[in-house]
């Protein structure tokens, strides 16, 4: 196989995989997750947010794709989303992903009984501040249901030209 081919490969793997990406992100409207908007809505409002605040398109494809993992795994849903978006966004925006339920915890009752200081863990890592912008402004803001959201068909072109072609923005 020459090198030719083996992008091409590549580039139809990536293709496959956003395409795998944003098909579930449609599944999220039909969500059970109690919260005032569907986890399609949440996701869309997240991405908007993101994109909105001039966000590195990396960041912007991680706040859309953040939640995906629900569609196959609620309970760690986070784990499941980075692992589905990895192949698609640098190292960071992986790790945004992995850990934002833990950065959630700041956001929830103390009744719930977590460790509201659970992110305190990844204070050294090198996205930790971009991981606080993420889940303190977008993702725990992100359930108003008279906010409006950009549309998926909004992101899709933008965001799929982008990353299936091998760009994997490092924030």
């Amino acid at each position: 196989m020459d090198i030719f081919s083996r992008h091409d490969d590549a580039t139809r793997q990536r293709l496959e995989r956003f395409d795998q990406c944003f098909d579930m992100l449609e599944e999220l409207a039909h969500s059970n997750f109690p919260s005032p908007v569907d986890q399609l809505e949440h996701s869309l409002q997240t991405a908007t947010g993101a994109w909105r605040d001039h966000a590195p398109a990396d960041l912007v494809l991680a706040a859309l794709l953040h939640d995906v993992g629900r569609v196959i795994d609620d309970y760690d849903h986070g784990l499941a989303s980075a692992e589905l978006i990895r192949p698609l966004v640098g190292d960071a925006a992986y790790w945004i992903v992995r850990t934002h339920e833990i950065f959630n915890w700041r956001h929830t009752p103390p009744e719930y009984g977590l460790d509201r200081n659970g992110r305190e863990v990844f204070r050294d890592k090198p996205w930790f501040a971009t991981a606080e912008i993420f889940v303190d402004r977008w993702d725990s803001h992100a359930f108003a249901q008279d906010a409006t959201a950009l549309p998926p068909a909004f992101f899709y072109p933008m965001l799929r030209d982008r990353y299936t072609m091998g760009a994997r923005t490092a924030i």
